[in-house]
């Protein structure tokens, strides 16, 4: 495992041009086009690229909004060309339609043909007369689109009978705008009943999609659109007698039984720090050594957001482990290392979410020892880093049910390992710093005024058993001048 060099955003752009380049292409104008602005789309009336046009710039409409053609172009494009970000998709309509209460803006009811602009970051361009929708377009919406759960295309002609660089209408499915594990009825689309043919080449390999012949997903249905295999496109439905039924469609991914997350190591940005503190003093008058410990308890210190790529998981937990490289003892610095582990959670509630985010407090407690008869003070110090946006590249083993691309039979499963990018943000701590202060405990007073005094009288004992002595050698002395003396007197 190694850490990705890539953010979010620059992966998010990597996968992005990945889809988009499996699209079908619309048909080009027979001229060359010029470049246009970004966050542009160019209408021109007439077949030519002349000055005769009307540029919409998205910056100036409202996203996720339906929006009427000014009356100069109102019916009257042939030939556009259009330049928008990655992500984002301007559908053009035959019909204003405004939106009904709680309709989702890219449900086409009522919108007649429609054709799908898709940003590739770049100028492109299509000629609506090589669709058979010259002089159609009243209305409009753009909006962002989540790319990475791929799409299907639908067709309302046969694939094999078109011309080189014409076709019919097109609708694109982008899955990341449908809710999976639902029936989703394409009440009066102008596909519904109308497709003929269908391409799914954007598909991931865990995506499946049933098309059905009746609103309600009843009838007839079509069930082999997945994302591994060769297989990407039916040309003629009709082969299959089920040519001009579909009416509703359905999709779910292939998710795993259960997973195993290689653990990633986090670095918190040394360069860019914070200091929380805590100090601790008292007294040791005992003539032991006892233990101490200084706290640290502080609310929102370790913030950690965790974003996975797998847009498909209903959720995401990540959970933080640390190691101390303790160094020489006697060092009361120490190094903290970090490692996160992740899981993902598959659950059929139709809804996803690929982000979580932890905030709680740094409690740490450090003990050290109190010499005999000292005060002390006890500071510890605990450095918050900043973790930089980034993203980190593990692997994942995981096990399905189905026997998808790249996977090894393991028992009554299928094992596959899959890389995982996380994207880590937020605060840890990554060094903790001990200083202990120890003094003598000063004495009282009182307490010196009775060192002095039994200073004083133990000199006045000293003295005292000094002149006793003296007094006895003198005693010792005369009893044997006596002696002496008596032993001559005459008897």
């Amino acid at each position: 495992m190694s850490d990705q060099p890539l953010s979010m955003e620059q992966l998010e752009t990597k996968v992005f041009g990945e889809i988009t380049n499996l699209l079908t292409k619309l048909p080009r104008p027979d001229k060359p086009a010029d470049d246009i602005e970004s966050n542009t789309v160019r209408i021109f009336n007439d077949s030519e690229f002349s000055t005769n046009y009307h540029d919409i710039d998205i910056d100036d409409f409202l996203g996720d909004v339906r929006h009427k053609m000014y009356n100069n172009v109102h019916n009257q494009a042939n030939w556009i060309l259009w330049n928008l970000p990655l992500g984002t998709v301007m559908t053009m309509t035959e019909h204003n339609t405004p939106l009904e209460k709680g309709q989702a803006v890219f449900d086409l009811n009522n919108c007649g043909r429609c054709i799908d602009l898709v940003g590739t970051g770049k100028t492109e361009a299509v000629d609506l007369g090589k669709m058979g929708m010259a002089d159609c377009i009243k209305a409009f919406f753009w909006r962002k689109v989540d790319l990475k759960m791929g799409a299907f295309e639908l067709w309302d002609y046969k694939m094999q009978d078109t011309k080189e660089n014409e076709m019919g209408a097109r609708q694109i499915i982008f899955l990341g705008e449908w809710a999976p594990g639902t029936v989703h009825p394409l009440w009066n689309w102008n596909m519904t009943d109308k497709v003929s043919s269908a391409r799914w080449n954007s598909l991931i390999d865990r995506q499946t999609v049933t098309l059905f012949e009746h609103i309600d997903g009843g009838g007839n249905r079509y069930e082999n659109i997945k994302g591994w295999g060769k297989h990407k496109e039916e040309k003629d439905f009709h082969n299959l007698d089920f040519g001009d039924k579909v009416s509703s469609f359905k999709w779910h991914s292939i998710n795993p039984v259960k997973e195993k997350v290689e653990p990633i190591k986090i670095t918190p940005d040394q360069s860019n720090t914070s200091i929380e503190q805590g100090v601790e003093s008292g007294t040791n008058d005992s003539d032991q050594v006892q233990q101490g410990k200084v706290t640290i308890g502080k609310t929102k210190t370790r913030e950690v957001t965790v974003e996975s790529t797998d847009t498909t998981a209903s959720s995401v937990a990540a959970s933080l482990k640390t190691t101390t490289k303790a160094g020489v003892e006697g060092v009361s610095t120490m190094e903290v290392e970090w490692s996160l582990a992740v899981e993902h959670s598959w659950s059929h509630s139709g809804t996803t979410a690929n982000k979580t985010t932890t905030t709680d407090a740094i409690i740490i407690e450090q003990g050290f020892n109190i010499s005999p008869h000292r005060t002390y003070t006890a500071k510890l110090e605990v450095r918050v880093g900043r973790l930089e946006n980034k993203l980190y590249k593990t692997t994942a083993t995981r096990w399905y049910e189905q026997n998808v691309a790249g996977s090894t039979k393991d028992g009554k499963l299928y094992k596959r390992i899959e890389p995982v990018y996380i994207n880590v943000t937020g605060s840890l701590h990554f060094t903790t710093h001990l200083e202990l202060h120890e003094t003598p405990i000063p004495k009282s007073i009182v307490n010196q005024a009775i060192d002095q005094g039994q200073k004083v009288g133990n000199n006045v004992v000293d003295k005292s058993q000094e002149k006793a002595g003296e007094l006895k050698g003198k005693g010792q002395k005369l009893f044997g001048d006596l002696k002496n003396s008596t032993s001559v007197l005459p008897g």
